[in-house]
């Protein structure tokens, strides 16, 4: 999937995965900003309950709006694939955050 678009979104790489989906940090081309996407594995896409309770995530997700969660931009479906795009925060790593303290790893 990395490289490939989905919809305005450009996949490039992989953050993580879960039980039910994979994340990917992608790029939205119409806003010219970073995003992670959340895309159903194909196992999951074939299960009515799992896609249903997808849908149920992104609507839970779409009633959050505070400076500590990922905003949902829209939510994505078709035949193959369910996937919730939010705004991506890429935080800073705990050992730069150290090094502002005079704190460094070894």
């Amino acid at each position: 999937m990395i490289g490939e678009k989905l919809g305005h979104y450009r996949i490039d790489f992989k953050l993580g995965e879960g039980g039910m989906g994979v994340v990917y940090r992608a790029f939205d081309t119409h806003l010219d900003r970073a995003v992670a996407i959340k895309v159903l594995r194909p196992d999951a896409v074939a299960s009515a309950e799992r896609r249903r309770r997808f849908v149920l995530e992104a609507k839970s997700a779409s009633a959050l709006n505070h400076p500590n969660t990922n905003q949902l931009i829209e939510r994505l479906a078709s035949t193959f694939t369910t996937s919730i795009p939010r705004v991506c925060r890429m935080a800073p790593s705990i050992s730069s955050r150290w090094s502002l303290y005079g704190i460094h790893a070894i």
